[in-house]
C-alpha cells in the first residue's frame, strides 16, 4: 500500500518500530524519508544491533530517523511537519496500543497527514465477529474522523477462515480518489454493534478477549 501511495522524496511516519521491518522496507524501496516513533529505547537498540537498521538508513536516500517516546506525546511536538503516509503497527503484546486506538488519536494522526495522505493500520481480528470485536470498533472510530475507510484482507482465504484471527489492512483517508493496488481484496466489515473508541472509554482488552474466545 505504501509504495503505491507515495512519490519519491515524500515523508512517511511509522508509529512503532519493533524489528523495523516496515521502516526498513519503505526506506529501501520507496525513496522516501522515514521517521519512526518508538516508545521503547531498548527495542530500537536491539533493532540496530540485530536487524541492521542503521546500515539500511545509511544506504537509503533519506535515511530513517527515530523519535523516542509515546506517539501521542511526540506527534504534537513535530510542529507543522506533515506526511504522505502514517503507518500504525503498534501493539502491547498481542493487543493494539490503547492510546492510538481512539478517536482523539485518529484526529492527531489526521493533523499529521497531507490533505491527500493516508493512515494505514495493521489490525488483527476475525471476519465473522468484526462488529463485536476491536476490528469493527476501530473502523467505526476512524469513520468519525476520515471521509473514507477501507479494509483489505491480507489473505484471499479469509472467507473460508472467517472465525479465525487474521491480519487486516485498514486505510483511512479523505482522498476520494485514492486506490489500493489491484490485487488487494476490499472487505465490508460489519459495525452494527460497534461503538466509537475514546480516551475515556476504550475497552481494548475486552474486545480482544472476545476475539480470542471466538477463535477457540
Amino acid at each position: 500500500v505504501v509504495d503505491s501511495s507515495v512519490k519519491e522524496d515524500d515523508k512517511v511516519l511509522c508509529l512503532g518500530g519493533g524489528a523495523y521491518s516496515a521502516p526498513k522496507w519503505i526506506a529501501s524501496n520507496c525513496g522516501t524519508a522515514v521517521e519512526v516513533i518508538e516508545i521503547d529505547a531498548g527495542i530500537t537498540g536491539l533493532a540496530n544491533e540485530y536487524f541492521h537498521v542503521q546500515e539500511v538508513s545509511d544506504s537509503s536516500k533519506h535515511g530513517i530517523v527515530t523519535h523516542e517516546g509515546d506517539a501521542r506525546v511526540v506527534m504534537p511536538s513535530l510542529g507543522s511537519e506533515t506526511y504522505s503516509v502514517v503507518f500504525n503497527d503498534t501493539f502491547a503484546g498481542e493487543e493494539p496500543a490503547v492510546a492510538l486506538s481512539t478517536v482523539e488519536a485518529a484526529r492527531e494522526v489526521k493533523s499529521r497527514l497531507k490533505p491527500d495522505g493516508i493512515y494505514i493500520s495493521n489490525v488483527i481480528g476475525t471476519f465473522d465477529g468484526a462488529d463485536d470485536e476491536f476490528l469493527g470498533w476501530e473502523v467505526k472510530t476512524l469513520k468519525e474522523v476520515f471521509g473514507y475507510v477501507h479494509v483489505y484482507a491480507v489473505y484471499d482465504s479469509y472467507a473460508e477462515n472467517s472465525d479465525l484471527e487474521l491480519n487486516w489492512v485498514v486505510v483511512a483517508t479523505d482522498n476520494e480518489n485514492w486506490k489500493a493496488p489491484d490485487d488487494f481484496i476490499e472487505v465490508d466489515i460489519a459495525q452494527d454493534k460497534a461503538e466509537v473508541l475514546t480516551d475515556d472509554d476504550c475497552p481494548v482488552e475486552y474486545l480482544v478477549a472476545r476475539m480470542k474466545m471466538r477463535d477457540r
